[in-house]
């Protein structure tokens, strides 16, 4: 069965990791069409994929004035189990001042709590992320795993001894790199490439 998607991508232009590596890649293999675009006709597609970058305060509107279509809310992190009330609560008002949201919430937490209701269907980006979600939502949640083979890896049976490394994630997830520590000296990772 196709199924035409309405996406509200992470990044604007739905490059960035988290739309390539996830819904776009799950869409792709399974021949369903993705539409990415703030013009389009958000009444006219089977589905409405938001995002935790997306405005869903707004998407709680369109919810009322679209009831019989399906919005489904995908998370790549676990923002909603912040567990410091001060970063919880500047990251609503941020969410806010910086306009992803159209409302001003006491907390992005809060945020999120109050309009679960509109959501038919999450997307985790990992088991351990659907088990915390159970605790908040009771309709279906998925998993979609990121698909990491987008850079194809080197068949080489000699030792390889890198010069460079890239990073591509978020500035949160670079202290990540502290668990190579064993593996790549210190000159090494201050010479890292970070995208």
């Amino acid at each position: 069965m196709h199924v035409r998607i309405l996406y509200d991508p992470y990044a604007r232009n739905a490059t960035g990791i988290a739309d390539r590596r996830r819904l776009l890649h799950w869409a792709k293999i399974r021949g369903h069409e993705v539409v990415i675009s703030q013009n389009s006709d958000w009444s006219e597609g089977d589905c409405v994929v938001i995002t935790s970058q997306s405005d869903i305060p707004k998407w709680s509107k369109f919810k009322k004035r679209n009831p019989g279509i399906p919005i489904i809310l995908d998370v790549v992190d676990a923002i909603h189990f912040e567990r410091s009330e001060m970063r919880d609560i500047i990251r609503g008002y941020t969410y806010s001042l910086s306009g992803k949201f159209s409302m001003l919430p006491r907390s992005l937490q809060s945020a999120l709590s109050q309009f679960i209701p509109i959501f038919d269907a999450l997307i985790c980006s990992t088991p351990e992320q659907a088990d915390l979600w159970t605790k908040f939502y009771d309709g279906p949640i998925a998993e979609i795993l990121d698909f990491h083979e987008e850079i194809p890896l080197a068949i080489n049976s000699s030792p390889v001894i890198a010069k460079h490394i890239l990073w591509e994630g978020l500035p949160s997830t670079l202290p990540s790199l502290e668990l190579l520590a064993d593996v790549f000296d210190h000159a090494f990772l201050s010479n890292a490439h970070l995208k």
